[in-house]
């Protein structure tokens, strides 16, 4: 059993946890977005949003927009874009935050 602990404390054992809770996020979005229910489908959504928001905020924004429309179109944008790419974002970086704390733990 200690080999296993030193395995998962290891890079090798932090990256195989990543993947397993990425897997079991991805899972579980999907299931969120297929389900009837309305609070299920928007945590899904939001938490989408979030990750795929402070992904795309990693970039260089453009320059300011001189009026409030074309900041209204700019932020729309983003939040659609963010959306679909949180899809893909979110469950790498919680399943990296998992990891990391399960592989403190052991």
């Amino acid at each position: 059993m200690n080999k296993l602990f030193d395995f998962l404390g290891s890079n090798g054992g932090k990256t195989l946890l990543t993947v397993i809770f990425c897997i079991i996020i991805w899972g579980l979005i999907a299931l969120f977005l297929s389900s009837d229910n309305i609070f299920l489908l928007m945590l899904a959504l939001l938490t989408c949003v979030f990750f795929g928001w402070k992904a795309l905020s990693r970039f260089q924004t453009p320059m300011f927009f001189r009026t409030w429309k074309g900041m209204g179109i700019y932020l729309l944008i983003k939040f659609f874009i963010s959306g679909m790419i949180g899809i893909f974002v979110a469950p790498f970086v919680i399943g990296k935050w998992l990891s990391e704390k399960a592989s403190d733990i052991l």
